[in-house]
């Protein structure tokens, strides 16, 4: 996130110099743009200067407080993101930190409670993002809350299953779709490997399941997969999900069959024989017009149960299938984010 050379040591707007810092103060300032709060502060006689420690242009002003005859330090950065606008807000009042973080509580942010008190602390409610925490500047403690606003794209805008990859939150789904539409729960890779995850639209056509990297505030998509059920061991009884509505960009699609996707691909594909522990996935090095480093489908058989299988190949590819009359299509597939190296792990779970 590109930090802008702006740094704002002042308070808030319709406040009076140094007021206390609240959760609707902060909110409220990234309702605005940046033109509105630089010219507002220069009305209230904010000076600008220049702050060597981030060679940064700044508008400044200090107060001593005469109660408890200290200074106290507070500076708003602006932090510059396309879709996720924020502030760094940063103060020597440890009671307005404290005070800060007990606001987010009674407003329902979602946290992880932790007893570790210089832990960066994650706060998070639909397209809300807090963190809280704090560090030693010379001799003296800085408490530090840097807020986010995420943009949440309009559901009725989100067309193709890559688009889901920028909702990289459990919180941004629930902003998305509305929290009845999307709940958490546990994938099952195998019977002894499973992984925390957030699922919109459970049961549906439109289901799609997220595996997060941080599986302790559900955010930062490791992948996203179409098409598969939860293998949920704690409920036996879930009903087969329709098959998916939720097609990639690419032209992939659940139920597309093994010729279709190779004449996409105007290359043959290749993947795990049915008789080995990885049967269907994407095989290592395939090449195409399809981009298998951010989709990787997951082939069944209709009828191969049926059919000699050759046992020597832990490998086959599309042309043998074919030509075998094996009747393989697209069961599942596999989102990935962009540049993400997660290939390795996602086919060593599934095995």
């Amino acid at each position: 996130m590109k930090r802008l050379s702006l740094v704002l040591i002042s308070t808030l707007i319709g406040y009076g110099v140094f007021a206390q810092v609240s959760l609707k103060d902060i909110t409220g300032l990234l309702e605005l743009n940046r033109n509105k709060l630089e010219t507002h502060l220069q009305k209230k006689g904010f000076k600008r200067s220049f702050l060597p420690d981030n060679n940064a242009i700044g508008y400044s002003q200090s107060k001593f407080d005469k109660k408890d005859s200290i200074d106290i330090y507070r500076n708003f950065e602006i932090l510059n993101h396309v879709d996720n606008p924020g502030l760094l807000y940063s103060t020597s009042c440890k009671e307005e930190w404290l005070s800060f973080m007990n606001d987010m509580k009674m407003a329902g942010f979602h946290f992880i409670e932790s007893k570790d008190t210089c832990k960066t602390m994650l706060y998070q409610k639909e397209e809300w993002l807090m963190s809280c925490s704090r560090k030693m500047v010379d001799t003296s403690w800085m408490y530090i809350i840097q807020a986010n606003k995420k943009l949440i794209p309009d559901a009725r805008n989100i067309g193709y299953a890559e688009d889901l990859l920028t909702l990289d939150a459990h919180e941004y789904l629930v902003a998305a779709f509305g929290k009845s539409n999307v709940k958490t729960d546990s994938f099952m890779f195998s019977q002894s490997l499973g992984s925390k995850c957030s699922v919109i639209f459970p049961n549906t056509s439109h289901q799609a399941i997220f595996i997060w990297k941080d599986q302790e505030n559900l955010r930062d998509i490791s992948f996203i997969i179409i098409g598969e059920q939860l293998h949920n061991e704690s409920n036996n009884n879930i009903n087969t999900v329709m098959l998916s509505r939720w097609r990639s960009s690419q032209g992939v699609y659940c139920g597309m069959s093994l010729k279709e996707v190779q004449n996409l691909n105007k290359q043959p594909i290749s993947f795990y024989n049915w008789r080995t522990e990885s049967a269907g996935l994407l095989a290592p090095r395939n090449k195409g017009e399809i981009n298998f480093s951010r989709i990787m489908p997951v082939f069944n058989c209709m009828n191969c149960s049926f059919l000699y299988v050759d046992q020597s190949r832990d490998i086959i590819g599309s042309d043998y299938a074919l030509d075998e009359n094996q009747k393989v299509y697209v069961a599942s597939y596999v989102v990935l984010p962009e540049k993400e190296e997660v290939e390795k792990t996602w086919q060593t779970s599934m095995k």
